[in-house]
């Protein structure tokens, strides 16, 4: 086996069991009026990080199974399979948007920083890992997960 993926796979299954302690046990509930409105966790970050690590597909897969062993083991009610699709695209997205889209960095390039092109590629970097990661909770916890409880009750 190449040495490559065997470091992909034991770092994304570490990085996934990880995601489901982050997420089954160090997130907060927070009530409104005594109904479950939100849950702050950090469960996401191993799986955005697998993505942005091994490549979008490795961020996929990670996702998807964090959410399925997460669901399985410690269950809050019935599995529904599209909460995991959501996790897997949001391990994807950010992942496929910073390797594939070149124009990213020009347009969030941070004007008041210096011209000096270590600190300009380091700003945009950052500043385009931000804007990957934002979109991709706009349109996956925020939309995906919504249209889905919408659809669930």
């Amino acid at each position: 086996m190449n040495r490559k993926i065997l470091l992909a796979m034991i770092t994304s299954a570490l990085l996934t069991a990880v995601s489901v302690v982050l997420g089954r046990f160090a997130s907060i509930p927070v009530n409104l009026m005594g109904i479950f409105a939100l849950n702050f966790g950090f469960g996401l970050a191993p799986v955005i990080l697998s993505g942005l690590l091994f490549g979008p597909t490795w961020g996929f897969l990670t996702g998807f199974l964090a959410d399925l062993i997460g669901a399985l083991a410690f269950p809050k009610g019935a599995y529904v399979p599209l909460f995991s699709l959501t996790y897997a695209l949001a391990g994807f997205t950010p992942a496929a948007l910073a390797a594939g889209l070149p124009g990213l960095k020009k347009w969030i390039r941070n004007p008041i920083m210096p011209t000096d092109a270590a600190m300009d590629t380091a700003c945009g970097s950052y500043l385009r890992l931000l804007v990957c990661v934002g979109i991709s909770q706009i349109l996956f916890s925020v939309g995906l997960n919504s249209l889905f409880i919408s659809m669930l009750y």
